[in-house]
């Protein structure tokens, strides 16, 4: 909980600012990811900040992406993957919708 409050309260200390958050899930049971991140994301919605945030959990992008959809946030949202293309790098950007549909057809999307 020490977490989550931080984040939240950096949030709301900081209105119109951008958080980066490395590995979000640290520190948090799988069964948190939807609730951390609908706070996050009214959190952030409501103090006009943007938040970025890595994983490499599946259950955390999952659960991201449930908990947009729960806010209403969904339009605001965007997923990125950077893959390594040999010697060169690649991002693909994820729409709500085309998570949940990379999701639901079982695609890797870490």
């Amino acid at each position: 909980m020490n977490k989550l409050l931080y984040i939240v309260l950096s949030i709301v200390s900081n209105p119109r600012s951008i958080f980066l958050i490395d590995e979000v899930e640290t520190g948090f049971h799988y069964s948190m990811y939807q609730k951390l991140w609908e706070t996050v994301a009214r959190t952030a919605h409501e103090n006009g900040s943007q938040v970025i945030a890595t994983t490499h959990s599946y259950e955390c992008i999952s659960s991201a992406a449930d908990a947009v959809v729960k806010t209403g946030l969904n339009e605001e949202f965007c997923y990125l993957r950077i893959d390594k293309m040999e010697e060169d790098y690649r991002v693909r950007t994820y729409s709500d919708e085309l998570l949940r549909i990379a999701l639901e057809t079982e695609m890797e999307v870490r």
